[in-house]
Parts: structure tokens; sequence; C-alpha cells
């Protein structure tokens, strides 16, 4: 038995025309290219087709609009047989190929099921078409033998009744394990024509319940199955001995009804109409378990149609579905059920798969080539197991072997093991003592460090000391240089008004005579600077030693430059008596006013005019503040700007008041004799040096106020982690 793919059930749409004058106006169309039906003028105006006022309320009570697509739509125009060939021709061609299948007719009373089903003698319908395929078919198949049975039943009111022998009802439905359901006593009468086929047909809807409705003349109480099994087995030595068997299904169900719209007329049809409408509730019913995806539990027991058809829903069968409708306002609502109906029904999935069987004599031959093949195997086996007989005796030695031999490496293991643990406790001393030594090794590297960086601090020390030193050997070079200046331009000042006066210069000291460092002093400073350069441990010797020579050249340096001052000093007195002795008689005239007198404008703080602020800066920053690294350039070139402008505003008043004070000193020089002139002197030189203090403190504040804001102004952006610059 081979198994198929899982197949959808097919689902077909037949609208037809319009039965006059029991029904009004026609509101569903169909488009057979597209395969949809829908409603038409739902939402029209007062123009609309319908001239019924009942009919329009009974449609607008509706939902609206409506449209559905199914696999066929067919309207009106389009025959049974054309029906036939694109619906059920595909499932009876795969029927006498061994597949079952099964053709629904659904829909309401007098929408025309049994009309697509049965057709007339001009127009068949589905049922004589499929039966006269079937047979053509046969007649032209020349490889295999067919054998056809046809069976015909009707559910009424709930009981299976016998439509081919009359008085055979309310059979007995049974479940066989290898068949399926099977319906006890049903006939099974085999044919071999399609007129034979057609004259049971016939018979049986003799047979076959019909009432007269309010809008039916002729309507079926029943629900009618016609059944087809079709066997089939190759001719002659072709095939294999399978038999193939298929059935066909061709199901007519009654009509469903809504009781308030039919003339009942007895109990009877009330309880007639009740059962077809609790059969057809219970296959819509299974049909929405089926596409729900649902297979725990099927309700098929609750009806014997759907017990019956079982295979058919969900199962081993091709099922197509068609559900005819009418296209009346009056039937909406019984349509739009129907339309519902297949939409659910074209969800669900059949698993239909080959039926096949053996004969006697295919299944004698199977079972014989079965148990030749089945003693070759057997004498296969026991060929392999001989020689695995031989393989395991072999195995046995080998494994003897092998346990005389791991008992031998036993023996050496023991052996080993005790070796083994001689060298570990030789090994565990020797750890012992590298620990040991490793911990001394630490020890030693952490003492080395510790030496190691206090040198290194030392040598820091040293070095910033020297520098220290150097710095301020320079300071004395450069206040011995400007003393020397100011010194020697005063005497040759002196010098020229004794030369006008008539008198002997003095001899101005050479600037040659200021202190030179010796030959020996300088190799020495030389060479530990580069000692100290390519060693950063300095022994402590080199360093007092460093020390020492150095505290002498300053105290030497000191000391020459002390000598210096008073020689210059000695040299101003001697002309100071050369003066007096050449003016004694000349009256001594009274000391001008001293340029540091409280007076003089000297004596006052030279740049106090001089306002050192840089917060209008960074105010104007502040206005407008932004992260851009491009503005804080700018205010640090603006600070750096203002900065050289101040300085250059106090060098400038430096540069005058020194002007100024040359002037007024010749100026007094001048008019003094020569005691005076010695007074001016001293007056003059201590001026000079509160000038050059004003300056250097005031160089030194704005230095300071700009490195200031520039901290802050630098600091603002750290704390906005925004941006960072060099402000240096």
């Amino acid at each position: 038995m081979n198994r198929g793919n899982r197949e959808a059930i097919q689902v077909c749409i037949r609208v037809r025309p319009l039965l006059k004058p029991y029904e009004d106006e026609e509101i569903w169309c169909t488009d057979s290219n597209s395969n949809s039906i829908y409603t038409i003028g739902a939402n029209q105006s007062d123009s609309s087709p319908f001239r019924d006022k009942e009919i329009k309320l009974r449609y607008s009570e509706g939902q609206g609009p409506q449209s559905f697509t199914y696999d066929h739509v067919y309207g009106p125009e389009f025959t049974s047989q054309q029906i036939y060939q694109q619906i059920s021709k595909p499932i009876v061609q795969r029927v006498l190929n061994g597949f079952n299948g099964t053709v629904f007719m659904y829909g309401q009373t007098t929408s025309g099921k049994t009309y697509t089903m049965l057709g007339t003698p001009d127009l068949p319908g589905i049922l004589p078409c499929s039966i006269k395929d079937i047979f053509q078919s046969i007649a032209k198949d020349a490889d295999r033998e067919y054998s056809v049975w046809v069976s015909y039943l009707e559910i009424y009111n709930e009981h299976i009744n016998d439509l081919l022998v009359p008085g055979s009802n309310n059979l007995k439905i049974k479940d066989d394990p290898k068949q399926g359901v099977l319906i006890q006593n049903l006939k099974h009468q085999q044919v071999w024509t399609f007129d034979q086929v057609i004259l049971l047909m016939n018979y049986g809807e003799e047979h076959r319940s019909y009432r007269e409705t309010s809008i039916h003349e002729h309507s079926s109480r029943s629900h009618t199955i016609f059944k087809l099994y079709i066997e089939s087995i190759a001719r002659g030595d072709r095939g294999d001995g399978r038999i193939r068997f298929g059935c066909l299904n061709l199901v007519d169900l009654a009509g469903s009804e809504r009781l308030n719209e039919f003339d009942i007329r007895n109990q009877s049809q009330l309880g007639e109409t009740g059962h077809i409408n609790k059969s057809l509730f219970t296959l819509a019913h299974v049909i929405n378990k089926l596409a729900e995806g649902k297979t725990q539990h099927i309700p098929y027991r609750d009806s014997k149609l759907t017990r019956i058809l079982s295979f058919a829903l969900g199962g081993n069968s091709l099922t197509a579905i068609v559900c005819t409708v009418s296209p009346a306002a009056m039937n909406f609502q019984q349509t739009i059920s129907t339309l519902r109906f297949a939409s659910r029904a074209k969800i669900v999935q059949n698993a239909p798969h080959l039926n096949e069987i053996l004969n006697e004599i295919a299944t004698v031959n199977e079972y014989k080539a079965e148990i030749i093949r089945l003693k070759e195997e057997l004498s296969q086996i026991n060929e392999e197991k001989l020689s695995l007989q031989i393989a395991y005796n072999k195995l046995e030695r080998e494994l003897e072997n092998a346990r005389k031999e791991v008992e031998s490496h036993r023996e050496v293991h023991k052996d080993a093991i005790n070796e083994h643990g001689k060298d570990k406790q030789k090994i565990e001393k020797l750890e012992k003592t590298l620990e040991m030594q490793l911990r001394e090794l630490n020890s030693h590297k952490s003492e080395f460090s510790e030496k190691y960086q206090k040198l290194l601090d030392r040598f820091q020390e040293e070095r910033k000391y020297r520098a220290r030193l150097e710095n301020e050997l320079t300071e004395h070079k450069q206040a011995l240089a400007e003393t020397i200046n100011s010194e020697q331009g005063t005497l040759r000042y002196l010098n020229k008004l004794i030369l006008d006066a008539g008198g002997t210069p003095v001899e101005i000291p050479n600037p040659s005579s200021t202190y030179q460092a010796s030959p020996q002093e300088s190799n020495f400073l030389e060479s530990l600077t580069l000692q100290m350069d390519q060693d950063f441990i300095p022994e402590p010797k080199i360093h007092d030693e460093w020390t020492s020579q150095s505290n002498k050249i300053i105290e030497n340096y000191k000391q020459q430059l002390a000598n210096l001052q008073s020689e210059y000093h000695d040299k101003i007195q001697n002309l100071y008596y050369h003066l007096s002795s050449e003016t004694k008689k000349s009256p001594a005239k009274s000391i001008p006013e001293s340029p540091d007198s409280p007076q003089s404008p000297y004596n006052k703080d030279l740049f106090s005019s001089i306002k050192i602020n840089f917060d209008h800066i960074i105010e104007e920053y502040l206005a407008n503040p932004s992260n851009s690294p491009d503005l804080a350039d700018v205010i640090v070139s603006k600070l750096k700007d203002y900065r050289d402008l101040l300085g250059d505003q106090i060098e400038g008043k430096y540069d005058d008041a020194i002007v100024k004070l040359e002037e007024f000193f010749k100026e007094k020089i001048s008019t003094s004799n020569r005691v005076e002139i010695s007074q001016l002197t001293d007056h003059h030189s201590e001026l000079l040096k509160k000038l050059r203090d004003q300056y250097e403190n005031m160089m030194e504040k704005l230095e300071q106020n700009y490195l200031q804001t520039l901290q802050l102004f630098e600091q603002y952006f750290l704390e906005n982690d925004e941006y960072q610059t060099k402000i240096y």
C-alpha cells in the first residue's frame, strides 16, 4: 500500500437560474475567470433593481457586500457535462488506478443538487457521465482486467435503506479493521455495461424518498450514496499478481430547509426535515473540526452520513464538493450559509493512497521467494557464525595472553610506583628549597628596588640642586654685569665733569677683573655633569665632593663680587676727595631734593595706572559659551595677546622712568659740588634698584595672573569633559 501526499478537498460553486415566478430579484454574480462569486447592488439608492421593499429589507439585514473565491465557480450558462470534465473526471481516472474517490452534492432545497448529479436524458449529470467514462476507459485498457460492482443506498430519517433491494431497510453499520466502515447486508451487484448501471440507477431512484413541497413538486427527502467498486489486475504475465481496487462514491445530499419558510403539512414532514437538518449540521461540524486542524476527536459517529463517509472527510479518498446555490435575494441567508460551508471545506485535507492487495497465486509465489531469500540469509548467517566462532576462539587466546602480559606489567607498575614515590619525595624537597630561594630572591629584589628608587630620588634631588645652583650663578653674573655697567657709566660721566673742570680723571676698573672660574673648577664641573648624566646612581662620596665644590665656587664668586663692589666704592671715594680738594674754597650748596623723597614721583608706584585683569576676555567667552575647539583657541590667543600688551606697557613705563631718572641726575650733578655728587651717586643706585624691583614685581604679577586665568579656562573644559587643549 503506497502512501501519497495530502491533498485538499476540491470545492466548486454552481449557481442555477432563477425559478420564476417563485423567486424574486437576482443578487449574486459569478466570474469564471477569477472563480469568484459576489453580491451586486448592496448599497444602491432608490433606483436599485429591487422593486419589492420587503426584498430590500431582507437583503439589507445581511452583512453588506459579500465576495468568495473557490477552486471553480460556474454560472447558469455552464452544463453538468462541463462541470464533470473539470471536477469529477480526474477523480474517476484515479479511481480506475486504485484510489478512492467521492463527489458530494451540497445545497439548500431546490438549488439543483439532484439535477447536477443525475441530469436528464438529453443533458446527463455527473453520475451518468462518470459511469460512461469508466466503461469507456475499461474498454480501451488492454493491459488490465476489470471487475465492477454497484450498490445504491439512501439515509432516510437516520435509517439506511438498500435502494436495489426494496424492503431491505434500517441496515446496520459495522467497523472492519481491514476494510473500514461496512454496511451489513448491502447488495453489491456486479455489472459489465453502461446500460446495466443506468437500469440499476433508475431502479433505485424509483424507490428513493421524494415528496412534494410548497416550491418543488418532486423534492428529494433523503441522502443517497451511489457506490461503484472497481478491481483490476494485470493480464497474463504482464504483472506481479497485485490487485488494485478503488471505490467511487457519488453522494446526493438532501437539501437544508428553514421550517418557517416552507409549508409543513403533517408531523412526518416535520420529522424528516429535522433529521435532514441534523445530519447536515453534523457534516458541517465535522468540516469545521477538520478545518481547524483538530484530529483528537472528530464527531463522525454523531450521524450515519458522516460515519459512512468518514474516509472521504480527512481520510483515504480524493474528494470534491459541488455546492449548488440560488441567485435569488429571498434565499440570501441560505446561500451565504452554503458559501461559508464551502469556504471551510476547501481547507480540509485528505490523505489518499493507492489500494493494492495480492491474489492467492501471487501471495504463494511471494512467500516462496521470501522463503528462498530467508534460507540464503540463514546460510549466510551460519557462515558468518562459523567465522565469528573462529574469531572468538582466537580472541580468547589473545585475551589470555593479554591477561598474562597485564600481570607482568602490573608488577612492573608497582615497582615504578615505588620508585615514583621516592622521586616524589626528592622533588618535594627540591621544591621546598626552590621556594625558599625564591622568597629570598624576592626579598633581595624588593630591597634592591627600594634602594634603587631611593637612589633615583636622590639623583633627581641632586639634579634639581645643581640646576638651582646654576640659576643662582647666572643671576649673580647678570647682577654683576648690571652693576658694572651702571658704575662704569657713572664713573665715565664723573670723569667727563672732572675733565671739564680741568682735573685729572680717575682710572675706571677693567671688567675683565670679574671672577672667572679656574680651569680646575671648570673641569670638575664638566666631569661631574658628564658622570651624573651617564650614571644615574651617584656614589655618596661623589655627591659630597660635588656639593663641597659647588658651595666653594659660589662662596668664591660672592667674595669676588663683594671685592669688586668695594673697589668701585673706593674709586668713587677717591674721586670724591679729589674733587673736594679742588673746591674746598667754594661755599657748599644745599643738597637738592632727592628723587626718593616723598614728593618725588619716583617714590610712588610707577605702574599703578596699569590694571592687570583678564576678566573681560573670560566674560566675553561666557556670554557666548561653546565647546568648539576653534573658539577655545581664539580665547587662548586673546589672553596671550593681552598679556603681551600689558608687558609692553609695563616695560615702556620702566624705560621712560630710567630715561627721566638719568636726565634728573645729570641736571643735579651739573649744579652740585663734589660732596653732593657722592651723595647723588648713592641715591641714584638706590633708586635704580627700587625701579628694578617694581618692574620685576609687576612682570611677575602679570605672569601669575595670566597663568591663573589660563588654568581657570582649562579647568572649565575639563569639568565639562567636552574639550581639552594644551594651554601652554
